[in-house]
């Protein structure tokens, strides 16, 4: 791996996986450091350092790696503001978070967030108790999709709006019965 480039999988799943703490902290930050802002992959490093040190409860320095991240503009799996977003919910900060949703909302509308990031949206609104927001995060990427067409990669959005829905009092829906169709057949399968 040469520094100043994305390092290659199997490295990222060893930073990942076979480290831990502050160790794996430092490898993600450290390399990110070697790269010149803009360059494919520092945004992407960047994150999930920011991600591992609000796992240490680190929320502050977490802050300042997601706006670093941000700052550089390149491509992440998670976008920084998520986690700025759950960082501001999880800190009681209200208006920042209802800055953040809108900024989200209007990245959302220029088809520059997938439904994977809904979830992790509304999954944080839902921590925060947020219920309503949350169940609208969760039912955005489903509005133009048939409940008889659901594939299985959106389970995890269906999920969230079932629970989200549960705790608000909501009436079963034909999405609500789709999920949970899909949960007897998963649960039919391990059977099998």
């Amino acid at each position: 791996m040469t520094t100043g480039e994305m390092p290659d999988e199997a490295t990222l799943d060893a930073w990942q996986f076979d480290l831990s703490g502050q160790e794996r902290i430092d490898a993600f930050g450290n390399h990110a450091a070697t790269m010149a802002p803009g360059v494919s992959g520092r945004a992407e490093l960047l994150t999930l350092q920011a991600e591992f040190l609000a796992q240490a409860g680190r929320l502050e320095e977490s802050r300042t790696v997601f706006a670093a991240a941000l700052e550089d503009g390149g491509w992440t799996t998670l976008h920084p503001k998520i986690g700025l977003l759950e960082i501001a919910l999880t800190l009681g900060e209200e208006a920042s978070a209802d800055e953040l949703l809108a900024d989200l909302l209007q990245l959302y509308r220029e088809e520059q967030l997938m439904p994977d990031a809904c979830v992790e949206v509304g999954e944080a609104l839902e921590e925060a108790g947020r219920l309503k927001q949350a169940h609208r995060w969760f039912t955005m990427p489903l509005r133009e999709i048939d409940p008889e067409e659901l594939e299985d990669g959106d389970f995890l959005l269906l999920a969230g709006r079932y629970r989200v829905r549960r705790a608000l009092g909501l009436p079963m829906d034909a999405f609500d019965e789709e999920t949970d169709a899909m949960r007897e057949d998963a649960e039919d399968d391990e059977d099998a």
